[in-house]
């Protein structure tokens, strides 16, 4: 049979199947060589494949039909597909055991405990085709803010806010964060409320730590800034320590640390409600160890090498720099009231006199101590006159 019969046949009785682009050109090639109206050289370079592959070609199809074009991989599954029953194992562990993960955590939980590595779309795929509910992916809008590089140093500003959320149980909570904004790395604490305590317990904790920071970023309301009232109290705290307090303008303007509240509202929650938190007190045990990995996960490297912090030194008295100060003029019987209580002072107070200023610590333990001109004075606290 000659080569034009075969192209005859081939085109007319063969089945049909799909090629792609770059597949029929290559037919077409071969059918022009079948012909003798072009040589092997031309039809190489008109196909841009070398003059070896372009015989290797002509020859498959001389010897098959069209479909001898296709590629060899054609048909065959990818060396990196995931089995169908590691795919379906990790599926049933993700209902049984990670309800609210979103796929990017999934994927994380996975590799450590199952050693089952799956991207993340791979996986958002297949929990949408079992019905497991998934967030979808929000559409950023176009930045309307000037973009601000991060701090070049450790400790050099760190954003504070707190996020109201229904973390654990059927309430809402808050939730403390304070995020270095060179690497990102956060600590956290959980309160009823965005309360100066709870604010000031999380900055201590903090300082002992990593040191004392430059700079706090923080909302221009709550406890943050002085009232009108005269509740100085944080501002207090923050000019013992020499730390700036730069009040943000906007949530926008503090976005580094609304991002991680967004991603802490997915991952966290998640993470307590497979442990079984229900209380704030089992909350803020749980809260270490699920920040570590954290930190080791996202924290990034700052690109300057020094710490900005100011070492924190064990003999420094840290709760009398974060106590809250104010005054009380002695009585006549040489007594102090301090918010509804009232204390009676025995001794250590050579000098003072009725009518005189007597400074008052009030620690966030809930201790009271007085003070006069440097000296601790020895009080007991007595029921106060009706």
């Amino acid at each position: 049979m000659s080569l034009l019969l075969q192209v005859y046949w081939r085109i007319m009785y063969t089945a049909t199947f799909t090629m792609s682009t770059k597949e029929v050109r290559y037919m077409q090639a071969c059918t022009r060589l079948a012909t003798g109206t072009t040589s092997v050289k031309d039809e190489a370079e008109r196909s841009g494949v070398t003059l070896r592959h372009m015989r290797r070609l002509f020859k498959r199809w001389k010897e098959g039909s069209e479909g001898a074009l296709a590629h060899r991989s054609r048909g065959r599954p990818g060396p990196r597909k995931i089995a169908p029953e590691v795919m379906e194992r990790a599926v049933s562990f993700i209902k049984e055991e990670l309800e609210g993960y979103s796929p990017a955590y999934a994927k994380e939980v996975l590799a450590e405990e199952h050693d089952i590595h799956i991207s993340p779309p791979t996986l958002r795929k297949a929990m949408a085709e079992a019905g497991i509910a998934v967030t979808r992916y929000r559409v950023r809008s176009s930045p309307r803010h000037t973009f601000r590089e991060r701090k070049p140093y450790f400790g050099m500003m760190i954003q504070f806010d707190g996020s109201f959320h229904q973390w654990f149980g059927t309430t809402k909570t808050c939730l403390l964060v304070m995020i270095d904004d060179a690497t990102g790395l956060i600590k956290a604490r959980f309160a009823y409320e965005e309360e100066l305590g709870e604010l000031l317990a999380l900055y201590q904790d903090w300082i002992r730590e990593y040191g004392i920071p430059s700079a706090l970023y923080c909302d221009q309301r709550n406890a943050y800034v002085p009232t009108p009232e005269g509740n100085k109290h944080f501002q207090q705290v923050c000019e013992r320590l020499g730390v700036e307090i730069i009040n943000a303008g906007s949530p926008q303007a503090k976005g580094r640390v609304e991002r991680v509240n967004k991603t802490l509202q997915g991952r966290l929650c998640a993470a307590l409600k497979r442990a079984g938190v229900t209380t704030l007190t089992e909350a803020n045990r749980f809260l270490p160890a699920f920040l570590t990995s954290f930190n080791e996960r996202f924290a990034l490297k700052a690109w300057g090498i020094h710490n900005a912090h100011v070492p924190f030194h064990t003999q420094c008295d840290l709760d009398h720099l974060f106590g809250k100060r104010s005054f009380r003029v002695c009585t006549n019987d040489y007594t102090i009231r301090y918010q509804t209580r009232s204390f009676q002072i025995l001794k250590g107070g050579a000098g003072l006199r009725p009518g005189m200023r007597v400074e008052i610590y009030a620690y966030l333990d809930g201790r009271i101590q007085l003070f006069y001109k440097g000296r601790t004075l020895t009080m007991k606290e007595v029921a106060m006159a009706a």
